[in-house]
C-alpha cells in the first residue's frame, strides 16, 4: 500500500500538508478516514488519494474541449447561484486549474460588462432621440467610442442627467464596491496564514463570486 501512495504527492486538500508520513505507516490496509494533523481537517482517503474521481462532469476547470467548454461555462456558472450545493459537488481535494479559472472569470466578468453597456444604451439612446440628436450623429459614434469613452459621459451628454452623477450616491457606492476587493487581498496573505487555507481555493471561490 505504501508504495502505490508514492506515485502522487499526498497533501491535505485544505491547507496542502504534506500527509506522505501517514501513508507510510500504512502496511496492508488503509484507513477510510482520516485527519489533517496541521488544520485539522476531517476528510475521506479516497478523495484524497484519488482527487479526480468525483470531478462533476460541468466544471469549466476540467472542461475536455471548446465546445464541451461552451456548455460547461453555462451549467457552471447556474450553480454559482446555488453555492450550498455547488460546494458540495466541488469537493475541496479537485486540483484547481488557475488557467482555466482566470477564463471562467474573464469570460463571466465580459458577459455581465456586455450586459451593462447593453443595458445603458438602452437607456440613453431613447434619450438622445427624445433630445433631437440626429441619427446619422448618434450612427457615427463608434462601439469603441461608446464603450471606452462616452459611458462615463451618459450623463453629460446630450440630454443632461440621463444616466448616472459621479456625485450620485449609487455611484459613490459603487465606487466603494469596486475598491474594496483590492484592499481585501492586500490583507489576505495574513488570513490564510491563520487559518491554514491554499490561496488556491480562494481563487476558486473568487472565480464563482465573480460570475455570479
Amino acid at each position: 500500500m505504501a508504495s502505490g501512495t508514492h506515485q502522487r504527492d499526498v497533501t491535505c486538500p485544505r491547507c496542502g500538508y504534506d500527509l506522505s508520513g501517514t501513508t507510510d505507516t500504512w502496511r496492508e490496509l488503509c484507513p477510510v478516514e482520516g485527519m489533517c494533523s496541521e488544520c485539522g481537517l476531517q476528510f475521506a482517503w479516497c478523495e484524497v488519494l484519488d482527487p479526480l474521481r468525483d470531478v462533476p462532469a460541468w466544471l469549466f476547470e476540467y472542461a475536455r474541449d471548446v465546445p464541451h467548454m461552451s456548455r460547461a461555462f453555462v451549467s457552471n456558472a447556474v450553480r454559482t447561484l446555488l453555492p450550498l450545493k455547488l460546494w458540495r459537488d466541488v469537493k475541496m481535494a479537485i486540483p484547481v486549474r488557475p488557467r482555466r479559472l482566470a477564463a471562467f472569470m474573464l469570460i463571466g466578468v465580459l458577459l455581465w460588462w456586455a450586459w451593462g453597456v447593453m443595458l445603458g444604451l438602452g437607456l440613453v439612446i431613447p434619450e438622445w432621440y427624445r433630445a433631437g440628436v440626429p441619427r446619422p450623429a448618434i450612427a457615427s459614434r463608434t462601439l469603441l467610442e461608446v464603450l471606452f469613452a462616452e459611458i462615463p459621459q451618459l450623463a453629460r451628454w446630450p440630454a443632461g442627467d440621463v444616466w448616472m452623477d459621479i456625485s450620485d450616491p449609487l455611484a459613490k457606492y459603487l465606487v466603494v464596491v469596486a475598491a474594496v476587493p483590492p484592499a481585501v487581498f492586500i490583507l489576505l496573505g495574513e488570513t490564510l496564514r491563520r487559518t491554514r487555507v491554499l490561496g488556491a481555493h480562494v481563487l476558486r471561490a473568487g472565480a464563482c463570486i465573480a460570475v455570479s
